[in-house]
């Protein structure tokens, strides 16, 4: 069955000028409507809706609030800071910056840092594009992949300084390229799962070193890929920075996306 969305003439809607909340742009939005969200501090319940974009303009504002997107398709966020704050600036079980499930979103550009436990999380078959964020301090793990056979491409994203993981994937096949992730607890864990950090012939570009608990680990019985990157030296990763099976060589001597 094909899904036929009719988009209505497009309109900009400005917040605070127009509505002095996102939520109360979102009640208005229709597919194809961008929100645009000028500097401040913004908080609230906030779900993302079918076709619209969320952008920030400006200096970034900031979002001390979860985002969550369910049932979703098309759903844009992008050039936000996001924050953590008390117990009561989440929702309950999304106790994350971006929470997908069952959708088809994009976040793009943000900045997610401090007291969320898990920066971007995508779940439950979401398809994603997650490009250009940074996602740092996290308590627990910048993002989590998980339970989905789309197509999820994560893209020069930074994760750094996250405690438990830069990326964590299960059941998942997330493309992962041109990203930098360092000097968190795992650089990427991966437990039952296939990510593709790239081949010969579609080289990873990936920055992976400095991760305490090691830069690639694979708890699973499958080979993951994992070449064409850069592991901080010219001969490679560290002995103890690649765990279980996994296929690095051909490995970048230097950092360049383009040689």
């Amino acid at each position: 069955m094909l899904d036929v969305i009719i988009v209505a003439e497009a309109n900009i809607i400005n917040v605070p000028q127009e509505h002095k909340s996102i939520p109360a742009a979102f009640k208005v939005a229709e597919v194809g409507d961008t929100i645009l969200v000028g500097p401040g501090i913004y908080r609230g319940e906030l779900s993302l809706k079918n076709g619209v974009i969320l952008q920030g303009i400006g200096e970034k504002p900031t979002l001390k609030l979860a985002v969550k997107a369910i049932n979703v398709k098309g759903a844009v966020i992008m050039d936000f800071a996001m924050k953590g704050g008390t117990n009561n600036d989440h929702f309950g079980d999304f106790i994350n910056g971006i929470s997908a499930k069952t959708s088809k979103v994009t976040v793009k550009y943000n900045t997610i840092t401090n007291s969320f436990s898990v920066g971007i999380l995508v779940t439950s078959n979401s398809s994603a594009l997650i490009e250009g964020n940074r996602v740092t301090d996290s308590p627990e793990v910048g993002i989590i992949i998980s339970n989905s056979d789309k197509k999820i491409l994560l893209l020069d994203n930074t994760l750094q300084r996250n405690r438990s993981a830069g990326i964590q994937c299960s059941e998942a096949s997330p493309i992962i390229r041109q990203n930098l992730i360092t000097q968190n607890g795992f650089g990427i864990l991966i437990d039952d799962a296939q990510p593709n950090l790239g081949t010969v012939a579609a080289p990873g570009l990936n920055r992976l070193y400095d991760n305490k608990e090691g830069d690639v680990v694979n708890l699973g019985k499958s080979v993951v890929l994992a070449q064409q990157n850069y592991w901080g030296r010219p001969n490679g990763p560290c002995q103890n920075c690649i765990f279980g099976k996994v296929e690095y060589k051909p490995f970048r001597l230097s950092f360049s996306r383009h040689s």
